[in-house]
């Protein structure tokens, strides 16, 4: 890839590991609601579920995805900035197969 792209990118590892754990969240966000929340919460009142269920969206999924964005930046995308295109490229490609596959859609 051409040197000013690997440049900008690396310049940018911050904002690109909160893309990454972002898109993570999505579809780990989902997997985390329907195992530890739902199953847990369903049989209290509506005040507890609705406070239970907003503490966990305001303070909990955020805090998992600036935690993720750290460790993904200083594990993976720091030591890697030469290659932060292809592994970026990589990444859109899994997520989108995912995504497909998630939603029963066809890749082609």
């Amino acid at each position: 890839m051409p040197q000013p792209i690997t440049e900008f990118l690396t310049s940018r590892v911050t904002e690109v590991s909160f893309g990454m754990a972002t898109i993570l969240m999505l579809f780990a966000g989902d997997y985390l609601t329907d195992r530890f929340l739902i199953k847990r919460i369903r049989k209290r009142n509506v005040m507890i579920r609705t406070t239970v269920f907003l503490s966990y969206v305001l303070l909990a999924l955020p805090l998992v995805t600036v935690f993720s964005a750290r460790v993904l930046a200083t594990l993976v995308l720091e030591p890697l900035g030469g290659y932060l295109w292809a592994l970026l490229a990589g990444f859109f490609l899994l997520s989108a197969v995912l995504l497909s596959v998630k939603y029963r859609m066809k890749m082609f």
